[in-house]
């Protein structure tokens, strides 16, 4: 079984953490098939071609910049951006034929559906190779309110053998573009077993209280509401300290915020981080914390409820499927400080709880987000798919 995957997004030298889940997820199918291939964008001087744990990658230039965003949404603005788009597609598609001709390839698995997935579903087409599709978040949440993008998902899920969506919430959206439920599953991201060894049975510090937010640094994450939300905690109690990783464009505002605020003794920004530390950071804070505006499904939630992690999140996108509202967590309304600061003091204030949170985020984490077992239903598609063109290829012959 040889898979090529086309994705929006993918780990390189230069930006570590774009799409790394996509990675995990590819390391642990590589374990059921033969060979996996990646096609994916050049942001950077990155190399065209290498090898990560026998994943062989090919990154095509792209026309664009480096951008945080998996849609790419912000480089294809203007006139000037469609005719990026019409090249970043064009030279996928080019890619991906160049890349399947030298080699056998079985089948094309293609991550986000827009743009990745019009370029697979292209190739697709020339090569006469069945294609399914997994969505992230925005190639649905915010394709779907285009007119024209809209028309192009719906192409793009009637003609994929399937639609794999990672949340419950995005599977509603999928099928209210076309309505087939044979056709489109929810399959959870999931977490790898390699992070079993982080998970700690730390007390909270009597003192000071960890809590930990790990995300872009973009209007999009609900930054400006973290820090008015902290400040006005502040004000009330310093038992606390709230550990920042992550950078972008609002990195300034966050340090000047900090500064001119002085809240220097209650939060610590710690920039970008190499993933293995973010995750020792998650894995001794006390409480993990969320603000976005919008969201597919965060991947650092899942792997702070797998670490055994209370959770602070706003009530947005599939968060709700895995944050259970007074389970092993809260959910919030988006931009509402004064739930944030009710429900965090609640939890500062009442260890007990914090505890009992934690061990309920474990039980979440069993039930929904066990990598393995959720790779095992992709690759049970990969071989249904399979199984199914060489019974057409079979009849046809005869």
């Amino acid at each position: 079984m040889n898979i090529l995957v086309v994705t929006n997004q993918f780990p390189s030298d230069t930006f570590k953490y774009k799409g790394s889940f996509v990675f995990q997820q590819i390391r642990e199918v590589s374990k059921y098939t033969n060979t996996i291939k990646v096609v994916t964008p050049n942001y950077n001087k990155d190399k065209s071609f290498e090898k990560l744990d026998n994943i062989e990658i090919f990154r095509f230039k792209s026309f664009t910049k480096k951008t945080q965003d998996p849609l790419l949404r912000n480089l294809f603005k203007g006139l000037m951006g469609k005719l990026i788009l019409i090249l970043f597609v064009i030279s996928q598609t080019r890619k991906i034929l160049s890349v399947s001709r030298k080699s056998k390839i079985d089948l094309i698995h293609a991550h986000w559906a827009l743009p990745s997935g019009f370029s697979a579903f292209l190739a697709s087409i020339i090569m006469r190779k069945k294609i399914l599709i997994t969505s992230h978040g925005s190639d649905l949440t915010y394709c779907s309110e285009k007119w024209v993008l809209s028309k192009m998902l719906k192409i793009l899920i009637k003609k994929s053998f399937y639609f794999i969506c990672d949340t419950d919430s995005l599977k509603d959206i999928a099928l209210s573009i076309h309505n087939d439920s044979k056709k489109i599953k929810t399959i959870y991201l999931g977490v790898s077993n390699n992070y079993l060894k982080y998970r700690t049975n730390k007390k909270p510090n009597a003192k000071k209280k960890s809590i930990i937010f790990v995300g872009s640094l973009y209007p999009i994450k609900g930054i400006k509401y973290l820090m008015e939300s902290l400040e006005l905690l502040s004000k009330k109690r310093d038992d606390f300290i709230l550990r920042i990783v992550g950078g972008g464009e609002l990195t300034n505002y966050v340090l000047e915020f900090i500064q001119l605020k002085k809240l220097d003794h209650i939060c610590k920004f710690e920039g970008f981080l190499p993933h293995e530390e973010t995750v020792k950071l998650i894995s001794e804070s006390d409480l993990a914390i969320q603000t976005s505006l919008s969201e597919g499904l965060s991947v650092v939630i899942q792997e702070s409820i797998y670490l055994g992690k209370p959770i602070v999140a706003t009530n947005v996108g599939g968060t709700k499927e895995i944050v259970k509202d007074n389970f092993n967590g809260f959910l919030i309304e988006p931009m509402n400080n004064e739930q944030f600061i009710e429900k965090v003091s609640y939890l500062l204030d009442n260890v007990d709880i914090l505890l009992e949170m934690g061990n309920n985020s474990l039980e979440i984490a069993k039930e929904k987000l066990e990598l393995e077992k959720n790779v095992s239903q992709i690759t049970d598609l990969y071989q249904e798919i399979l199984q199914t063109t060489q019974r057409k290829y079979v009849k046809h012959k005869g």
